[in-house]
């Protein structure tokens, strides 16, 4: 899946969860990840958790203003019964006029059926942005 020139109405970052038969699959615990995001001037912004009802794609919050705009490359596997893997990449460019690195690794530690994945933010809307997906097939 990648995600290019998105933007939210507020300050936050990409979340994704996985679904199922038409529902989001929400446990509490279902999803651990690790995020850490490096921007030109040096600076490191952290963001891990070992139990989360979806998955965080960036460390730091953004974007959110006309100027900003972001790039992520999601790599996951759908797999039956097995723990699914996920990877997330990207950058960007900020209001502080800052260019982003972040990278991002996590797994969906719940064994059940899955047949979708959601797209959203952590708060307020998405106003921009393209969607593509490649190598799906049913």
């Amino acid at each position: 899946l990648l995600i290019t020139n998105w933007r939210c109405d507020s300050v936050e970052v990409l979340r994704v969860r996985f679904r199922n038969g038409g529902s989001s699959l929400t446990g509490a615990s279902d999803y651990r990840y690790a995020c850490r995001n490096q921007n030109d001037g040096n600076t490191t912004s952290d963001a891990t958790s070992t139990g989360d009802s979806s998955f965080r794609l960036q460390a730091r919050n953004y974007p959110d203003q006309i100027i900003e705009n972001a790039l992520v490359e999601i790599d996951f596997a759908i797999t039956a019964n097995r723990y699914r893997p996920i990877m997330a990449r990207g950058g960007g460019w900020n209001g502080n006029a800052e260019v982003a690195n972040e990278t991002m690794g996590g797994a969906f530690v719940n064994s059940g059926t899955v047949d979708g994945i959601e797209i959203f933010p952590g708060g307020g809307n998405i106003v921009d942005g393209i969607f593509s997906l490649y190598g799906m097939s049913k």
